[in-house]
């Protein structure tokens, strides 16, 4: 858990539309994980640093506590997000960060609802989280999709914005719209993702979530469902995965050919590429 590049630019990109960060609270006690010339600039240190003075000397944050489960860090309350905080914390904090926390928590929807309840009304809530790629760094890798069906208009939220950064490459964002009409956004990457969320609390929440490809298909339906017949093009697809080197193109061809298809993050229709440097 930590301050790297992607979630530096990410609580620059907050300060700036949201302003100065007030009483903040961290998910785990955040390091700071910038390379030696930026620690210098960001933290004035290359000997490796804790979070708190950056938030407060160069983002306004007024407090910055920090929970976890555990001491071992240093954290200045210990609790397990996989139940329910303690009421003291409700409605407490102006922004809550989660910086690579929420995939470590067995119990996410909790997690969430966690979140959700440190932050106070009109507060902000940041997430910088495995998107893509890192299959065994935590429990989880997260969907877009899962941050716009929570943080959404009916559950309490407003100037929500979600974005994908690939790991390797800091010049860039590409910012994902809100999933329309049943239309899935299925992004597939060469290098590791991360799903990069910005949202303000501005009501009572009612904590519910539904896929929204789903939702909108249980709206326009009926009757019951048709069965689902083998595509036309199934006896060719079975032939062209014999082998690795077919079956890539078989999975190229059905990506393209599909309504729904995987794309890479970098040629994706529906993705908007933004500078961020």
């Amino acid at each position: 858990m930590g301050i790297d590049s992607h979630s530096l630019q990410l609580l620059c990109y907050a300060h700036e539309k949201f302003g100065e960060l007030g009483n903040t609270i961290t998910l785990g006690r955040l390091a700071v994980l910038l390379g030696p010339k930026a620690a210098r600039k960001w933290a004035g240190t290359t000997g490796g640093a804790w979070c708190e003075p950056l938030l407060k000397e160069k983002f306004g944050a007024t407090l910055v506590d920090s929970i976890d489960n555990s001491k071992y860090e240093g954290a200045t309350i210990v609790a397990d997000f996989n139940r329910p905080i303690p009421a003291q914390l409700e409605n407490r904090y102006d922004t809550v960060l989660d910086f690579g926390c929420t995939e470590h928590i067995f119990d996410v929807a909790q997690s969430l609802r966690n979140v959700s309840a440190l932050c106070r009304l009109g507060g902000k809530i940041l997430h910088c989280v495995p998107s893509n790629g890192f299959c065994g760094h935590g429990f989880y890798q997260f969907s877009p999709e899962l941050f716009w069906s929570w943080y959404s208009k009916i559950n309490g939220y407003a100037d929500t914005e979600v974005f994908l950064a690939d790991f390797c490459d800091t010049k860039y964002w590409y910012r994902v719209p809100c999933p329309v009409d049943g239309k899935r956004i299925n992004v597939r990457s060469f290098n590791e993702l991360y799903v990069l969320v910005v949202t303000r609390k501005i009501g009572q929440t009612t904590q519910a979530a539904q896929q929204s490809d789903y939702a909108f298909t249980w709206s326009q339906s009926t009757g019951e469902a048709a069965i689902h017949k083998p595509a036309r093009l199934g006896a060719l697809r079975e032939a062209l995965y014999s082998t690795r080197l077919t079956a890539r193109f078989a999975d190229a061809l059905d990506n393209r050919l599909a309504t729904n298809g995987a794309r890479r993050v970098q040629h994706h229709p529906a993705l908007t590429r933004i500078l961020i440097e």
